[in-house]
């Protein structure tokens, strides 16, 4: 049977017994334990200064959101069993942004209209945590069109009735608000491309289509159901 040892800590408290090879768990990292002593019950003997490896922080979490030309974060920090955090950096679209140990601020000369991923991580002395959650934001100068929306994506009317769907240009800042009108199918039902009067004629299913005036590339979509009046 295998020779058993007590270990006590540097009050003299036994914190373990067991065989040779010795194992301590539950220890702090990156700090220096002293005091430790190993008894077989006849002879106590000191152990020597006992020092655990330092480990990289908990990942971070993370926040963005997009101004003009411009990204805000917040870090909130992760569990770090280490030693002491020594920054954060802040990844995105091929770029390292070093937020020193900045929990929250502005990352300026970004490009509007383009989404961009943004990443962060913290740092100590035994190197760099993993990759925070990931956030995509897409600057945008307010007064420029960012999207157009309808505030439903379906409706219904009878043959012979007309009503007026309007789509509204997003942000309320654009300085274009215009949005122009077009119908799917005619033959089911006209769609006055200015006021965005639906008059229904024929039974069936069409396509709405709104697109902005500032920026043609913005457009919604829903869709008409013409029943029997």
């Amino acid at each position: 049977m295998a020779k058993k040892f007590d270990v006590f800590d540097a009050t003299g408290k036994k914190i373990l017994t067991s065989a040779s090879p010795i194992t301590l768990t539950d220890l702090t990292p990156h700090t220096s334990y002293e005091g430790y002593t190993v008894s077989d019950g006849t002879i106590t003997v000191p152990v020597d200064v006992i020092v655990t490896t330092d480990v990289v922080p908990g990942l971070p979490g993370l926040s963005v959101v997009a101004g003009n030309g411009q990204a805000t974060y917040t870090i909130a920090p992760g569990k770090n069993d280490g030693s002491p955090v020594r920054g954060y950096k802040i990844y995105y679209d091929g770029k390292t942004f070093d937020a020193g140990m900045n929990l929250s601020g502005t990352i300026t000369g970004l490009m509007n209209a383009v989404e961009l991923t943004f990443t962060a991580t913290a740092t100590n002395d035994a190197g760099e945590s993993e990759m925070s959650n990931a956030v995509q934001v897409t600057p945008q100068d307010p007064s420029m069109v960012a999207s157009v929306e309808y505030p439903q994506t379906e409706y219904t009317i009878k043959t012979g009735e007309t009503m007026t769907i309007t789509a509204k240009v997003l942000p309320t800042t654009a300085t274009d608000q215009g949005v122009y009108y077009m119908s799917g199918d005619e033959s089911i039902a006209k769609y006055n491309q200015d006021t965005g009067l639906v008059t229904a004629s024929h039974i069936g299913n069409v396509k709405l289509l709104a697109t902005a005036k500032g920026d043609d590339t913005k457009t919604a979509t829903c869709m008409l159901h013409v029943v029997s009046a």
